[in-house]
């Protein structure tokens, strides 16, 4: 400890700046008071696109929505109120888009490039699937997934992959598109069908023996159970086929 032969005349001192340099709250920076600092021109532009995309765009329930610049729009010039977006294209979709920037009272538009990427509920494979077997609900489950460059390859809603028919083998984690699924077979090659013959309003049933698989709408070859004739018509139905006359 270093000590003073003047301790009186330190403590007047120090009574002097207290003083003159009262620490109030009057003399302490007001923080709460100071204006707020404006949004950027990205903050700004990125709430507006995601606006516009949250009202027009087909994008899935739940969606995730993520903008990039892919600019620098810090070369802007001022603009008086803010600068308006819009799409170049008049549906956005995930991926790679052009912006036109507008301004009122400056004359013409500027170009943008920006990145929208998506994330999304998406139906997936739990359990694997067999190639041309039937895909039950419960091998389902929805996930979230980057569908930005998927172009609308996959499915939001597991109603609609429940039941379909799988063209190649699918394992576990597969994200489900249109192309890894065929309509489900409503005829199954060896069962026996009803056969619905049809003139006007006049319909006959009959039985027979389905020849092949056949999903909505398409062909089936029916050996008549009685008389053994393979006659053919189209599934309309499980184990129906109808046959025009």
């Amino acid at each position: 400890m270093i000590r003073t032969r003047y301790p009186t005349l330190i403590a007047i001192l120090l009574n002097v700046l207290v003083a003159t340099h009262p620490a109030t709250a009057d003399n302490a920076p007001n923080m709460a008071n100071a204006p707020p600092t404006p949004p950027s021109v990205t903050t700004t532009l990125e709430n507006q696109l995601r606006n516009q995309l949250q009202q027009s765009a087909d994008f899935p329930s739940g969606a995730q929505i993520e903008i990039h610049f892919l600019g620098n729009l810090s070369t802007l010039p001022p603009c008086p109120t803010e600068w308006q977006p819009e799409f170049s294209t008049l549906t956005p979709t995930p991926g790679r888009s052009t912006l036109n920037l507008r301004c009122p009272g400056i004359p013409g538009r500027r170009g943008a490039g920006v990145l929208i990427q998506v994330k999304a509920p998406v139906v997936v494979i739990q359990v694997p699937v067999r190639s041309h077997a039937n895909i039950p609900a419960e091998n389902l489950i929805l996930k979230t997934e980057d569908i930005t460059w998927l172009h609308g390859n996959y499915f939001s809603a597991i109603a609609a992959v429940a039941d379909s028919t799988a063209r190649r083998d699918l394992s576990m984690g597969t994200l489900v598109g249109p192309q890894d699924i065929a309509p489900p077979l409503l005829v199954h090659r060896g069962d026996q069908v009803i056969i619905e013959a049809t003139a006007g309003s006049l319909t006959v049933s009959d039985v027979g023996i389905a020849l092949n698989d056949a999903a909505r709408g398409e062909t089936v070859r029916i050996q008549h159970q009685k008389s053994g004739k393979i006659v053919q018509g189209f599934a309309i139905g499980h184990d129906v086929v109808q046959i025009p006359l």
